[in-house]
């Protein structure tokens, strides 16, 4: 049996931006849990035509990455380079935001935020916008913001959800609170794709790349790759969920992770979806089963399935001022950042 990875790790918290102790914990802990998975299948020692690593351009995303590799490679004797040091390097590929056009896309997709604007004229988003508007106005007061909005909510609340992870005191408004605040965070999660062309703009490049990756390899075009690993936040993992249609509209959890397997049966080829959100990584990854297919999807069903969120000309899209009609549609990692 043949696998080809594509997961989305979602990792650890932040301080400034910068991944925690917790955090590098974590994503250390998943690179075990990963390696325990596919030990046997991926070689022990690097090998730079084995597996690729691709990170967005920020340093908690970059450093979940390396916790994440330095797990799942420890090297052996013939390896290893300094005797008291249980540790090899390893390549993690970026771009710099703006140049990025697969992990981290607005800042290079101008069409983003015009889609984004629009979002406001949707009946059920300007409901539950009144729902909470008194919500919004309050936390805001609370937090010091000099406005009221949904973002000045959803900023308060991530920096309260950080302070309880840490096991410090939260102040009395936020306690009461804290559960209004939490469903206003995960439907944020969800506006992030909430229209059929967000999910193209913002989930088609990495959805082109994993179906294309499975593609070659199924026709011999990648023989020796066997893994990709990308490195990414806790947006981009909701996003391609949401894309797949399998998002359970709740706000991925640090460290979770999203690993898309290809496996060869005879002649044929299946697709399997298996979405670990247990930061502690004590219960087994869910199984998602993507809408019109089984669990062992075949690979030819799943690219047919998503080719309605994967752009043709995705750099056309982005600077086109319409939607375009009519478009031909179509293992990875990724590691969440806050």
């Amino acid at each position: 049996m043949t696998q080809m990875l594509t997961f989305h790790l979602k990792y650890g918290q932040k301080v400034s931006e910068q991944l925690t102790k917790i955090g590098k914990n974590m994503t250390y802990q998943l690179g075990l849990f990963l390696r325990d998975r596919y030990d046997g299948f991926i070689k022990n020692v690097f090998d730079t035509e084995e597996i690729q690593v691709i990170s967005t351009d920020y340093d908690r995303t970059l450093m979940s990455a390396e916790c994440v590799m330095a797990a799942f490679y420890r090297p052996d004797d013939e390896t290893k380079f300094r005797k008291d040091l249980e540790w090899v390097p390893t390549p993690i590929h970026t771009a710099p935001e703006g140049d990025d056009v697969l992990l981290n896309v607005d800042a290079a997709c101008p069409r983003i935020s015009s889609e984004v604007s629009k979002l406001d004229q949707i009946p059920e988003i300007q409901d539950f916008n009144e729902k909470n508007e008194e919500l919004y106005k309050f936390v805001s007061e609370q937090a010091g913001f000099n406005e009221t909005s949904s973002l000045s909510a959803l900023i308060t609340f991530d920096a309260i959800y950080i302070e309880r992870l840490y096991n410090l005191t939260i102040p009395k408004w936020a306690v009461k609170t804290y559960n209004e605040m939490n469903i206003v965070s995960n439907f944020f999660f969800e506006l992030l794709s909430y229209t059929d062309e967000l999910k193209r703009l913002r989930g088609g490049p990495l959805l082109k790349m994993i179906t294309e990756n499975m593609t070659n390899k199924s026709r011999g075009e990648l023989p020796k790759r066997k893994m990709n690993v990308y490195s990414a936040h806790d947006s981009t993992v909701s996003i391609i969920l949401n894309s797949m249609g399998v998002y359970n509209s709740i706000r991925p959890p640090y460290s979770s992770t999203v690993m898309i397997e290809l496996h060869q049966i005879g002649k044929d080829y299946f697709v399997k979806i298996y979405y670990q959100n247990d930061t502690n990584l004590v219960n087994s990854p869910h199984e998602l089963t993507i809408p019109g297919c089984s669990f062992e999807c075949p690979l030819q069903d799943w690219t047919e399935l998503l080719n309605d969120v994967i752009p043709n000309d995705w750099e056309k899209e982005c600077h086109d001022i319409e939607p375009l009609q009519n478009q031909s549609k179509y293992l990875m990692l990724m590691i969440r950042n806050g």
